[in-house]
């Protein structure tokens, strides 16, 4: 009270800076409690006023003669004028506060709702600028105190942007050529929001988790679309292995702004992955089967050198080096066309199936690899104890190291290439070629 006093003495007190300053500097409460002390001032003054005059009645009365009695309480007045002036502009500022601040508060919600319309989407609105146009009004949002909204209405109005965009993408050409384009198209646009988002919210670590809620529901929509384009089509497997190789590749630039969603991709499209997968190892398998029903173990013959000398270089190409040893008479190969069918068709399910391989999978394409060896090993196995092919036990061991020695070495090579570790499914395969001699010197 006493701070009160000696401010309101001061020369030159202004009833409206004070109340500013207040405002300004300690809200509302403050401003609460300095009108009721002033009114408690102004009521002590006037108090004080009316005991002055009947203590000192008696003064009064011996100088009635020369001053009138109106002219000294005229001069006891003045002497409180100052503080009772000060006192009632100051108690009427005070009073007047609550419905500046309501009329502030009503400025706030009309701005706060302008500035959220700006984020909002529309049919009437276009959806092709980029994150940056919204940082205006995600900037005054958080200045507002509203950053909980500027960061849902953010991440909804990227989301439709996204949705457009894509929706923009026309299908033409091959499955591997839209894809492309879409995962360049989507993952660009997640990576954009990223970095914009992290620029609008640089202190709102609250948001945080928003972002990372909203990706991930972001990659699921695609993956639906992924889905439907890949897997939901007559897509072979060597399509599909692209496709599953680009949408990785497009993921992991994510990590530049922290954001790893490989494990989550590669959760949405396992059991895709794995379901074609069976089913292409089955086909497979199914095709082992019906031409071993057909196959005599006769060499190829490809009836002139010319054409002989292009098979050797289409084998060469796959990585078979030593193809010319196996030729003789020119144009003749001492390996039948179903072993050359089957190393053509389990080579490329094997790149095929490493192209996807992730440590979740990685059991399940050995065993996949395994079982279309040991199908066709059990080819080999029954043609050795018929009694039909008892004179070529030595033509078919040599198809049988083939497969088992040169064959698995390339698949070998494809593992090392992408750093996997040779399998000891495939290893126990490579022993079978032992057991199948030890087969053939039984029953020679």
């Amino acid at each position: 009270m006493g701070d009160l006093k000696r401010i309101l003495s001061k020369p030159g007190f202004n009833p409206e800076d004070y109340v500013s300053n207040i405002s300004s500097e300690d809200g509302e409460d403050k401003l609460l409690e300095t009108k009721q002390n002033v009114q408690i001032l102004a009521d002590e003054t006037a108090q004080a006023l009316k005991k002055n005059v009947y203590k000192n009645y008696s003064q009064f009365i011996e100088t009635a003669k020369e001053i009138s009695v109106h002219t000294i309480l005229h001069y006891i007045s003045s002497l409180s004028y100052q503080w009772i002036s000060h006192c009632g502009n100051l108690t009427y500022r005070l009073k007047a506060y609550p419905y500046t601040k309501a009329r502030i508060d009503h400025r706030i919600k009309q701005l706060t709702e302008g500035l959220m319309s700006e984020l909002q989407v529309t049919p009437e609105r276009s959806l092709r600028g980029g994150p940056r146009a919204a940082r205006r009004a995600v900037t005054q949002l958080i200045r507002l105190g509203k950053s909980a909204q500027a960061c849902e209405l953010f991440l909804n109005n990227r989301s439709a942007i996204i949705k457009y965009n894509i929706r923009q993408l026309k299908f033409e050409g091959s499955t591997t050529l839209y894809i492309k384009r879409l995962c360049t198209g989507f993952f660009s646009s997640l990576a954009e929001t990223g970095k914009e988002f992290m620029k609008a919210f640089p202190q709102n670590y609250g948001c945080y988790s928003a972002i990372v809620v909203w990706s991930h529901q972001e990659l699921k929509i695609f993956v639906d679309m992924f889905k439907r384009q890949v897997f939901g089509g007559k897509s072979n497997l060597s399509i599909i292995a692209e496709c599953v190789m680009l949408a990785r590749q497009h993921c992991q630039e994510l990590h530049s702004i922290g954001l790893d969603l490989s494990f989550t991709l590669d959760l949405f499209i396992n059991d895709d992955i794995k379901r074609v997968i069976q089913e292409t190892k089955d086909h497979i398998i199914e095709g082992v089967k019906y031409r071993a029903a057909d196959d005599l173990w006769r060499p190829m013959n490809h009836l002139s050198k010319t054409a002989c000398d292009r098979f050797i270089e289409d084998m060469q190409l796959l990585g078979f080096s030593q193809m010319s040893t196996c030729v003789y008479d020119d144009c003749f190969v001492n390996l039948t066309i179903n072993t050359v069918q089957f190393t053509k068709t389990t080579l490329i399910f094997v790149d095929d199936t490493l192209k996807m391989y992730t440590p979740d999978l990685g059991v399940f394409i050995n065993n996949a690899i395994a079982d279309i060896f040991k199908a066709h090993i059990l080819h080999i196995q029954n043609s050795l104890k018929r009694a039909k092919f008892a004179k070529d036990q030595t033509f078919i061991m040599k198809n049988a190291q083939f497969i088992l020695e040169e064959f698995l070495g390339i698949a070998e090579t494809f593992y090392r290439d992408k750093d996997i570790v040779f399998p000891k499914e495939l290893i126990s395969v490579n022993n079978e070629f032992r057991r199948l001699k030890t087969l053939a010197k039984s029953l020679s």
